[in-house]
Parts: structure tokens; C-alpha cells; sequence
């Protein structure tokens, strides 16, 4: 029974150096991309999401029509309004791409434009870059709104959250950026620093938020998501398309 134990004891602290957090490999591999093009580490989401929210107008058909990628632009998510429905009650289109390693801790850096044009084209625009674990249970995002957003200039305007349970609330905060930085003219470079004892969100290298409740923080194996949608798409012109650019993704592992 001894020898068992001692084995038992070894397999775990095996499986912990190797990367395993109950049967769930985690990446320790350093990663990045100027989206170019979508390599293996991705996936494309397809089908709709959000069906359930503000009544079904923020229902969205996930496709990889949505996704264009270039060396002078990178990766581009355009929402546009369908002409009809789709069959799950969809009358948007739009993209959403997973980064598929699982990631417990580290740091991501993605340089992103969100949603350029004035306020009559962009006030239903919604985005995100976001850990999140299975069935969102724990989640780290910035988000992002077009300009016009509930009336509210949001090219200018950034929120930030976190939850390890999300029953408990999402811990929401807002940043303004002020007229020097506008996050639907320019590239700015977003990024998440997530460590077991704190979560770091910086813009352009600046801390805007730090957190250090670790019973906020989460500690659970997650994966990254970029996607953009309208919030109202019943509202949104037939002729308007809503644009986010990504021109970079760097993962760097915690040691």
C-alpha cells in the first residue's frame, strides 16, 4: 500500500510537471501570429450564439465567411446584417475564432482596431478578447463597444472583467482612454497578465486594472476567444458592416 502511494504521489507530480490539470493538457509553449493567415493552433467557430439574449436580437450566425485575412491587414472580422433569418433565428453574421491550447496562467498581447466609423454605423457593435473555461463558469475579458454604444463614446471607452464563479457576479470595471488613444482609429495593443496571485490588464503597456483577490481570480485551465457581433441586431442598417481588426496574438507561458 506504501509503494502505491509513493507511485500515486509520483504520477501526480509527474502529470503537474508535465502540464495536466485533471486530464486537461496545458500549453507551455510560447506562440505568436500576425494572422496572415489562420494556422492549426486555431479554430473557426460555426453556428449561432447568443440566441437567448435581449429577446433574440443579438442571435448570430458564426461563419467563416466573416473572416478575411491579408499581410497588410491581418486578420478581419466583419458583422453584417442578413438579408432573412437564418433557420436558429439569426439576423446577423459575423466571426469568432478559438485559440485551442489550454492555457492555466501567462500572458497574452493582442494588437486590435475595433469597430472604425462614426456613431450613426457603429452603436450595436460588441467584441471581445476573452479567456474563457467550458460552459463560461470562469472568464477574463476585455470588451469593446462601437461608438454610440447606449450613447456613450465608446472609441474611447474600454471594459474589463473576471470571475472564478459566475454566479458571483463579473466583476465589471470601465476605462477611459481619453482623446489620445482611440480604439477604433488605431491599433492599439490590449493585454492580460494572469498569474496564480493576480490578473493584470494593460493597454499600450499601461496598467489600467489590477486585481488581487484570489477569490476572483481564475484557476482553471481556460482557452482565448476573439469575436465581435452586434448586441442589437434588429437595429443595425442592412447596409452597415461593423469591422475588427487583429495585426497580432502572442502567448508567453508562465514559468
Amino acid at each position: 500500500i506504501e509503494v502505491m502511494s509513493r507511485l500515486t504521489t509520483v504520477s501526480l507530480l509527474f502529470c503537474v510537471l508535465l502540464g495536466y490539470t485533471a486530464g486537461v493538457h496545458i500549453t507551455s509553449e510560447y506562440y505568436t501570429t500576425n494572422f496572415t493567415k489562420l494556422d492549426s493552433k486555431w479554430t473557426i467557430q460555426t453556428g449561432c450564439i447568443h440566441c437567448h439574449k435581449r429577446q433574440g436580437d443579438e442571435c448570430t450566425q458564426d461563419t467563416s465567411k466573416a473572416l478575411n485575412f491579408s499581410s497588410s491587414r491581418g486578420m478581419v472580422i466583419t458583422t453584417s446584417k442578413l438579408s432573412s433569418s437564418t433557420p436558429c433565428g439569426a439576423n446577423c453574421a459575423s466571426g469568432h475564432v478559438l485559440f485551442q491550447p489550454n492555457i492555466k496562467f501567462g500572458k497574452v498581447l493582442v494588437t486590435a482596431r475595433w469597430f472604425p466609423g462614426d456613431s450613426g454605423a457603429t452603436p450595436t457593435a460588441t467584441g471581445f478578447i476573452g479567456f474563457d473555461s467550458p460552459g463560461n463558469e470562469a472568464s477574463i475579458t476585455f470588451g469593446f463597444h462601437g461608438k454610440g454604444w447606449k450613447g456613450q463614446d465608446f472609441s474611447h471607452k474600454l471594459q474589463t472583467a473576471l470571475y472564478a464563479d459566475v454566479s458571483a457576479g463579473h466583476n465589471r470595471e470601465y476605462y477611459t482612454t481619453g482623446k489620445g488613444i482611440s480604439l477604433a482609429a488605431e491599433l492599439n495593443t490590449f493585454e492580460f497578465e494572469w498569474m496564480p496571485l493576480h490578473v493584470t490588464w494593460k493597454l499600450n503597456g499601461k496598467v489600467i486594472r489590477k486585481v488581487r483577490d484570489t477569490n476572483i481570480i481564475p484557476n482553471v485551465p481556460m482557452q482565448l476567444r476573439l469575436h465581435s457581433r452586434s448586441g442589437y441586431c434588429n437595429k443595425m442598417p442592412l447596409s452597415t458592416e461593423l469591422t475588427a481588426q487583429f495585426t497580432n496574438f502572442t502567448y508567453i507561458p508562465h514559468h
